[in-house]
């Protein structure tokens, strides 16, 4: 059999979230960091005006670091790409639609491949031996590599087993 690619669009919801979360966390211990310094030109009345600044300044830092880090990922077209590839002996995925990570399963463990729709949205559920897989139909991008990756797959597992489905 030949080998077959489907591009596959991973999620970047919650890496959305959490870049927007960590922003405003970031915007707001900044802004409770400069509020909190000038309370140190006061006369002193206690080390807790230092504590609450560093501390301000602390969680500005580690939230800013982790949005900046976020969307880096998020303008990087190509990190939102995972081939699903279907070679002459497995099917390599990946293991979300939320993560590259990809798990490769054999068409001899496969038991059973199911189509439903969840909200809408198509999906193929395979069951495998070593663990379970599905498939999103919108992160297939179109209706046609949908049918095309459930024919071909379903033809692969059904040549290993020695019958037609």
């Amino acid at each position: 059999m030949t080998h077959e690619t489907y591009d596959y669009t991973l999620s970047t919801a919650k890496g959305a979230l959490l870049l927007l979360t960590c922003a405003l966390i970031a915007v707001g211990s900044g802004y409770m960091a400069i509020s909190s310094a000038h309370v140190l030109g006061m006369p002193e009345v206690g080390p807790m005006p230092r504590i609450a600044v560093f501390a301000y300044v602390a969680v500005c830092l580690a939230t800013g670091w982790v949005a900046l880090e976020e969307l880096r990922s998020l303008l990087r077209p190509s990190a939102h790409k995972a081939p699903i590839v279907l070679d002459s002996e497995a099917i390599l995925a990946p293991a979300s639609p939320e993560t590259a990570s990809l798990l490769r399963l054999t068409y001899r463990g496969i038991s059973d491949i199911k189509t439903r729709a969840i909200q809408g949205n198509h999906v193929i559920e395979i069951r495998h031996m070593d663990g379970n897989l599905t498939i999103s139909g919108a992160a297939l991008g179109s209706r046609e590599a949908f049918d095309s990756l459930l024919q071909s797959l379903q033809a692969r597992v059904a040549l290993t087993r020695g019958y037609r489905y």
